[in-house]
């Protein structure tokens, strides 16, 4: 039964999310280095539905939509795509994640975005992991890594590797 439950999570793990969480990691980044003038960033997501609802959940967070209408708002566009045909329950996660983190970031209280994201860390692929890694955890605020308690082993091993401004 573990075998089987591993070989799930990891058809879970990669791919677009790992596209996802990337997209998240350094709009935060960007977040924290110059606020919102330079969001939102250049959608990574090839294929639709999950191209345009990114686009969608960005501009409810750029829009400054209080928490409850954001949410109503994201809910309702989420719920419009998952009803005009099959989509796969692989497609209704991405879309889910999208929406939870881009929710997280809307009342710029990061509490709520580390508190998702750092407990999606099972869901990530190697390239979401790496640039966690190399670029992400490097660049977050000290009281950031201090209070979440985030050590990157790869600082203090292989600081040649860090990619500093990849963001």
């Amino acid at each position: 039964m573990k075998s089987k439950s591993r070989n799930l999570l990891l058809r879970r793990s990669g791919g677009e999310l790992d596209l996802i969480f990337i997209y998240f990691m350094r709009t935060i980044l960007h977040l924290y280095k110059s606020g919102i003038e330079r969001l939102p960033l250049p959608n990574p997501l090839d294929r639709e539905p999950l191209r345009s609802f990114l686009d969608e959940a960005m501009d409810a967070v750029l829009d400054c939509l209080p928490p409850d209408l954001g949410r109503m708002v994201l809910e309702s566009k989420r719920e419009a795509l998952l009803s005009r045909g099959p989509v796969t329950a692989a497609d209704a996660l991405r879309l889910r994640f999208i929406q939870e983190l881009a929710l997280s970031l809307q009342g710029r209280d990061f509490d709520l975005f580390y508190d998702l994201f750092l407990s999606s860390g099972e869901w990530w692929g190697e390239a979401a992991m790496e640039y966690a890694a190399l670029t992400f955890y490097p660049n977050l605020p000290p009281e950031v890594r201090e209070k979440y308690q985030i050590e990157n082993p790869v600082e203090d091993r292989q600081p040649e590797r860090l990619r500093p401004d990849d963001f």
